[in-house]
């Protein structure tokens, strides 16, 4: 504690991924606005620091964890205002067919207790179509504006909470170069994973949320699943005692994610809310909205890592955590593709900041040393190579043909730009709209 964070190398014979699941990004107009923060983030400071929102506060989305936080917060003595629930009702009706695995699952008693004690507590306001927040004269949030029943209501608010559920954390395992699938359920991407949760990169497991949305407890099911994989695989045990080892929990993992799939429909987010329009903010970090990134998807932009060099979209301190579902669903939405053709950025280590004094000691062990030139002597295409054959490579592509691949990304961009502006030039297409900062109506301000 209090020592200067230092890098270090660790050699072994397999990695076990367990980066866990990340909230939905939820774009709606002034998401960026001070005073509105996720659901996630509010539980957490909750747990970890006992920090619980003052004044109007309002909870807006859907999801179990909505509700999760609505019981911790009236636990806690938080007074909410309101739950703005996102879910249509025609959902109600497509989770049907999956109803009777979700009667017989764990989800179904807790559930309960949950939603009527914050039904009984907190105003809901269902079927919410759309939903806004606008700041007030000091930049802060001041007022959420909704449509629910074709008709637009608004309320003063202090505090805005957004949840529209959770995916998979894949910036790891696309670093490393894991093959991952577009969840067509789930809209989201994840890992392809076998049934010990090997991945397509040898000596790389993945256990949890991290290898796809199915809740704690299936999670750690998982995790002992892909443990007793792992030790047979490095020889500390045989198949059968393996198999022996697994059986009691893969029997509990299919009694924890029985029921899933009428959550996965029920819960799933609205086209609306995951793919923005306008001024919409789509990328924090770099300030891109919606409309600049569907407009660069209209003049030939084919995907996420491409749009890097038009907007720098996933450039940014999150590598792309909070906007690449976003940019990926828009290209597919502006030219009628489907996200899995699209596809997702080409992710990078260090997939988290690193110090100047963590790459100091880092150049200063040798150890450290060897092992860097060991990843980049990749030997032969996806294979994991070392200084003692046990280093897992996380460059999966030789560098001549990462050159020629990047040479040819910037070369396709800068043809894309001049022809943009050429047609700009002769008056056939505008220039995106600058990104404006929400403010509240002239109506609510008087009143």
């Amino acid at each position: 504690m209090g020592e200067e964070p230092q890098a270090s190398l660790l050699h072994c014979r397999h990695i076990i991924l367990a980066t866990g699941a990340q909230e939905r990004p939820f774009p709606i107009p002034g998401w960026t606005l001070p005073g509105v923060i996720t659901a996630g983030a509010g539980q957490i400071l909750l747990k970890t620091s006992g920090v619980v929102p003052e004044g109007r506060t309002v909870l807006a989305g859907g999801g179990p964890l909505l509700y999760l936080l609505a019981y911790q917060y009236l636990n806690a003595g938080v007074k909410l205002d309101a739950i703005l629930e996102t879910t249509a009702s025609s959902q109600w009706l497509q989770a049907l067919p999956h109803a009777w695995n979700f009667l017989r699952s764990p989800y179904l008693g807790k559930g309960l207790t949950l939603m009527r004690a914050v039904r009984k507590a907190v105003p809901i306001v269902s079927g919410v179509t759309a939903l806004e927040a606008l700041a007030g004269e000091n930049g802060q949030l001041a007022e959420v504006r909704y449509t629910a029943g074709g008709q637009s209501r608004s309320m003063a608010v202090d505090q805005l909470l957004l949840h529209q559920g959770v995916v998979p954390n894949t910036n790891l395992s696309r670093a490393v170069g894991a093959e991952h699938a577009w969840n067509d359920l789930q809209d989201c991407w994840e890992p392809v994973v076998d049934a010990w949760g090997a991945t397509s990169v040898p000596q790389l497991s993945i256990a949890g949320d991290g290898a796809g949305i199915a809740g704690a407890m299936a999670a750690e099911h998982r995790g002992r699943i892909a443990a007793v994989h792992v030790a047979a695989a490095v020889g500390r045990i045989d198949t059968a005692a393996r198999d022996r080892e697994a059986a009691p929990h893969q029997a509990a993992l299919a009694r924890a994610t029985r029921g899933r799939e009428f959550l996965e429909v029920l819960y799933r987010p609205a086209a609306q809310f995951r793919r923005p329009v306008g001024d919409t903010i789509v990328c924090r970090c770099e300030e891109a909205t919606a409309e600049q990134v569907r407009h660069a998807a209209r003049i030939g932009c084919q995907g996420p890592n491409q749009m890097k060099a038009f907007l720098r979209c996933g450039m940014g301190p999150c590598q792309g955590r909070f906007c690449g579902l976003t940019v990926t669903e828009l290209i597919a939405d502006e030219q009628q593709r489907h996200p899995r053709d699209v596809g997702y950025y080409r992710l990078r280590f260090p997939t988290k900041p690193v110090t100047l004094g963590g790459n100091r000691h880092a150049a200063a062990d040798p150890g450290i040393a060897r092992g860097g030139r060991a990843f980049q002597e990749v030997r032969g295409e996806g294979q994991l190579s070392g200084t003692d054959g046990q280093l897992t490579n996380v460059l999966r592509q030789p560098s001549r043909r990462r050159t020629r691949r990047r040479t040819a990304m910037r070369y396709g961009a800068t043809q894309l730009e001049s022809e943009h502006r050429r047609r700009q030039a002769s008056g056939h297409i505008e220039a995106p709209p600058a990104p404006k900062v929400p403010q509240r109506s002239s109506a609510a301000a008087t009143s």
